[in-house]
C-alpha cells in the first residue's frame, strides 16, 4: 500500500461531517506548556534560523505542527488528532519532536502525522500510535516505545534502534523504492509467516511477519509486516562496530591467504 492510499485511509472519515474551525495557538520562543485546552498548537522559531524555539509539553492538543529548526519535546500528555473534524498533525522544515516515556501520539488509525522537508520525529520510550508517514528526506529515529503504522516515501528514512512496529499495512512491507529502513542489530530472526490475520472472514485472511532482534543498546527489537531484508535492497541490517571490525578483519585474513 502506497502512502497516498495510507493518507486516504486515515483522512477518510473526516468526509463524513463538516469541518469545525479549530483555534491555532502560535508559540515562537521557548516555554513549558501544560493543560489539555489547546485545539491546534503551532511551534515556529523566534525568526527562522535567528532563535530556536524549544517547547517542553506536558499537557494535550488535537494536533500539532512545528516549523523552522524548532525542538517539541513530548514529555508527557499527547496529541489526540481528531478523527472526523481535523486529523493531520504535521512536522515541517527541520524540526524535530521527541516523544519521551508516557507521551503519545494517540489519535489511532483514524488520525495523521506527516513529516516534510527533513523534519525528524524521535521515539523515545513513546507511543505513535496513528499514522505517521514520512516524505522529502524526514527521518524516524525508534529507539523503545511503539512506532504502529509507519509508511515512507521519497527519501525518507526509519532508523530503529530498539522498540516495536505493530504493523505495516499491507504484509511484507518494503518502503518507497527510494526510502530506507536501518535496524541497528548484530543478528535477526526473521518469520514470513508468524501470525495470521483476518477481517470477518479466515477465507480473505492474510499472513503477517515478524522481525526479531535485540538493538545495539539492548532494546528488544519487534517489527511486524516487514519484507525480508535479505532480498530487500532498501532495509538493511547495520550491525555493532565491533562486529563490522571483526568482519573486517576477517576479509583481510581471507585476502592474505589468498595472496600466499
Amino acid at each position: 500500500m502506497n502512502c497516498k492510499a495510507m493518507k486516504f485511509l486515515s483522512l477518510a472519515g473526516a468526509l463524513l461531517c463538516f469541518a469545525n474551525i479549530s483555534v491555532a495557538t502560535t508559540f515562537n520562543s521557548s516555554t513549558t506548556i501544560t493543560g489539555t485546552g489547546y485545539d491546534t498548537i503551532d511551534v515556529y522559531d523566534f525568526i527562522p534560523d535567528f532563535m530556536t524555539t524549544t517547547i517542553e509539553f506536558y499537557g494535550s492538543t488535537v494536533n500539532l505542527n512545528t516549523y523552522d529548526s524548532s525542538t517539541f519535546n513530548m514529555r508527557d500528555g499527547s496529541v489526540v488528532g481528531d478523527y472526523f473534524n481535523d486529523p493531520t498533525s504535521t512536522l515541517n522544515d527541520s524540526s524535530t519532536v521527541n516523544v519521551y516515556s508516557g507521551a503519545a501520539f494517540s489519535g489511532g488509525s483514524g488520525s495523521l502525522l506527516d513529516l516534510y522537508n527533513s523534519a525528524t520525529l524521535n521515539i523515545l520510550g513513546g507511543s505513535a500510535g496513528t499514522f505517521v508517514i514520512a516524505h522529502d528526506s524526514s527521518t524516524i529515529n525508534m529507539y523503545s516505545g511503539i512506532l504502529a503504522y509507519p509508511g515512507l516515501c521519497d527519501q525518507s528514512t526509519l532508523n530503529v534502534y530498539g522498540g516495536s512496529s505493530n504493523t505495516f499495512l499491507s504484509n511484507h512491507y518494503s518502503p518507497g523504492s527510494t526510502a530506507t529502513i536501518n535496524i541497528y542489530a548484530s543478528s535477526y530472526t526473521y518469520d514470513p509467516e508468524a501470525q495470521f490475520n483476518y477481517i470477518d472472514d479466515p477465507a480473505t485472511g492474510w499472513w503477517v511477519s515478524r522481525l526479531t532482534a535485540t538493538g545495539l543498546n539492548g532494546e528488544s527489537i519487534v517489527v511486524m509486516g516487514i519484507s525480508d531484508p535479505s532480498i530487500s535492497d532498501n532495509i538493511n541490517i547495520i550491525p555493532e562496530p565491533t562486529t563490522l571490525i571483526l568482519l573486517g578483519i576477517g576479509a583481510l585474513t581471507i585476502r592474505k591467504r589468498s595472496a600466499v
